[in-house]
């Protein structure tokens, strides 16, 4: 195989596991609320809660606990 041949084999590749992700991800976010709760749980008997102080950061910290499922 020519160097060519292994350029589009990897730039292939990389499509493929980019689109995995996207797909995982979105399949995570189904759940987002359920791991909201799973993560606030431990301290939720101490009255304490996630606080969001700007309007995206609920955006945020779902893209973020999505990420800690995605690797679990």
């Amino acid at each position: 195989m020519s160097i060519f041949d292994h350029l589009e084999e990897l730039r292939e590749r990389i499509f493929v596991s980019v689109l995995a992700v996207g797909v995982a991800m979105l399949a995570c976010f189904a759940f987002s609320k359920d791991l909201i709760f799973f993560l606030e749980a431990p301290v939720s008997s101490q009255g304490v809660r996630f606080l969001q102080l700007s309007p995206g950061e609920f955006f945020f910290t779902t893209i973020k606990a999505l990420h800690f499922l995605m690797r679990c």
